[in-house]
């Protein structure tokens, strides 16, 4: 879809990376979605904070997410700023550190969502009917987990999938200019 905005240009960039909720191990449903979601959450160089303010100085937005087949980090920002916004998106792809303060903050949220989610029937319904359906399969687990087993995924095991997940041979870039 694009929608021309010829007084205020956008580009947004999206990196790709092949692992998501499918590779979750069967005890730890939830890891692929845990482990995108503390990507933008501090690397190497820059805090969580540090990465937020740096994009919304540049007048943008980064953001991460997983489904079943994959993993994506997403930056959108005016075009005259490409060159500082996608040296952050290249930070969070290959230098996130996974600090124990932001994933016991991201998995505590996370199983909120979860306790939510299960008690709005459609929602419930909607996880019933993919277990009865996919059963044990990759695809038969919630793609956010459990409560049970967001509390088993350790810091490791978020290391380890991502390690999986974001090497050069399973990342592809996607790119949108308005």
């Amino acid at each position: 879809m694009v929608v021309e905005k010829h007084d205020l240009p956008l580009l947004s960039a999206l990196l790709i990376a092949q692992g998501g909720g499918a590779a979750d191990p069967a005890d730890r449903a939830g890891l692929g979605s845990l482990t995108a979601d503390l990507m933008t959450k501090g690397t190497k160089t820059r805090s969580a904070t540090e990465i937020a303010r740096q994009i919304e100085s540049l007048g943008g937005s980064i953001s991460s997410d997983a489904s079943f087949d994959g993993s994506s980090v997403t930056v959108t920002v005016k075009s005259d700023q490409a060159a500082p916004a996608l040296a952050i998106l290249a930070d969070v792809a290959r230098n996130p550190v996974f600090a124990s303060e932001e994933i016991e903050r991201a998995r505590a949220q996370a199983i909120d969502g979860v306790q939510v989610a299960i008690k709005n029937p459609s929602q419930l319904a909607g996880l019933v009917a993919a277990r009865a359906a996919l059963g044990d399969t990759e695809y038969g687990h919630p793609l956010s987990g459990t409560p049970n087993s967001l509390k088993a995924i350790t810091q490791a095991d978020i290391r380890r999938a991502y390690a999986e997940a974001w090497h050069p041979d399973a990342a592809r870039w996607c790119w949108s200019v308005t």
